[in-house]
């Protein structure tokens, strides 16, 4: 048993919010929503009196706080001993997608722990009292948010959200997803159960009751053509740019032909410009005007020439290379014609011309620039969506390569239809 010494009462605040790690949240994740609700509960008192300069072995915290933050009610204490007792128990990798620099690592959650007189009493590893100290990179956690979250799954993804807010989530394999949701190798092997019992519900539990708003991307091998990695989009809920401030921009840079961008020039610098007051014929030539090669500044060009410059509340648009998923999500419910199509549907469209692989690449090639994606939809059934052209018409793969090739098997839906 570590040598006992008490340690400081962490000072109070009326939301207690954990500075964790980002190598912390980026972990394996084998253990319930209620172990790491309680963990994150040891580790922001270990932290706060760290910081008040505490050098024992020996955290502690009022019992009575642990039950209410993890959510339990039981006052048998069971539960909570089961849970921290299997704490002792689990080792987790670290730092699975990187944000920090520092090396691969694991380590054991809770080397010893002991309830006594309505105090839970634990020590942490040197390691671990390092990086809560003194963390390179953290997320601001508040507790109290956290305990509302039921499902294990929700937890994991709030605390990776909450991560990566004001950036952008890594494109991750579904392998490394499952890791860091905690998912079991042997559980849910199938795409279709992955999605309906671990993305759909933890990311509709963040989004009701959290402050941020999650979205995701899947996106198949283009081997296999089966579904291999997601991308997450976060935002704080109320901030940011409103889908409304883009998209009317977004329809009058597509009736004036800039709509997909001309290469070298982001879509969020488009829809910037032709954010401003002015009008969008005078807009579209003024843009046209700056992609000359004697204009070496074209933002500032772009400036100077507008009599009703957009709004300051848009300039992060002049800093992305791409929009925010909520933004992008945005465009695609205002702007794309959806074709539910049956799953083997390249191989329906192919031709003694056109093999099932080079129907793949040409639909790929509108994925890559940003005009098509395949989706599923609430019953699981595939459904590939287009940005639609000028003047509202379907991209060339979509009237003369998709629509012949299935006939009756696919059902059209234009856009402001269900």
């Amino acid at each position: 048993m570590p040598r006992k010494t008490k340690a400081m009462e962490p000072r109070r605040t009326a939301r207690l919010v954990l500075k964790k790690h980002s190598a912390l949240i980026q972990m394996s994740n084998p253990i319930t929503g209620v172990q790491r609700k309680a963990w994150n509960v040891l580790l922001y008192h270990a932290r706060e009196a760290l910081r008040q300069g505490f050098e024992g072995d020996t955290f502690e915290v009022p019992l009575a706080e642990v039950r209410r933050l993890t959510g339990i009610e039981a006052t048998d204490n069971v539960k909570l001993k089961r849970a921290l007792l299997d704490l002792m128990s689990v080792k987790v990798e670290v730092n699975l997608l990187g944000k920090d620099t520092e090396e691969w690592e694991a380590f054991v959650l809770l080397p010893w722990v002991a309830i006594r007189l309505g105090i839970v009493q634990f020590g942490l590893a040197p390691r671990l009292r390092q990086v809560l100290v003194h963390p390179r990179m953290y997320a601001p956690l508040d507790l109290g948010i956290l305990r509302g979250l039921r499902g294990k799954y929700a937890i994991a993804l709030y605390e990776l959200a909450r991560d990566y807010v004001g950036a952008e989530v890594p494109l991750m394999s579904l392998d490394k997803f499952r890791k860091i949701m905690g998912v079991r190798t042997d559980q849910y092997r199938r795409f279709d159960n992955l999605l309906a019992r671990v993305i759909l519900p933890a990311v509709r539990e963040v989004n009701e009751v959290t402050d941020l708003e999650v979205s995701y991307t899947l996106f198949r091998d283009r081997k296999t053509r089966r579904w291999a990695s997601i991308k997450f989009g976060v935002r704080r809920k109320g901030e940011g740019i409103a889908a409304e401030d883009i998209l009317l921009a977004y329809g009058r840079a597509q009736d004036h032909g800039f709509v997909p961008p001309p290469e070298g020039w982001p879509l969020p610098l488009i829809l910037w410009a032709f954010s401003a007051g002015d009008d969008p014929r005078v807009v579209a030539a003024l843009l046209r005007a700056a992609q000359g090669e004697a204009i070496r500044n074209p933002v500032g060009f772009l400036r100077s020439k507008f009599h009703s410059p957009p709004s300051d509340r848009l300039e992060p648009l002049l800093h992305m290379d791409r929009l925010p998923a909520y933004l992008e999500e945005a465009l695609w419910q205002a702007y794309a014609v959806r074709i539910h199509v049956p799953s083997d549907w390249r191989a329906r469209c192919a031709t003694k011309v056109l093999s099932e692989d080079i129907i793949g690449s040409l639909f790929d090639r509108l994925v890559q620039a940003g005009q098509a994606r395949e989706v599923l939809d609430a019953e699981g059934g595939v459904v590939l969506e287009f940005i639609l052209g000028p003047e509202q018409k379907l991209p060339n793969f979509a009237s003369m390569l998709l629509l012949p090739g299935l006939g009756d098997e696919a059902r059209v839906v234009w856009p402001g239809e269900t």
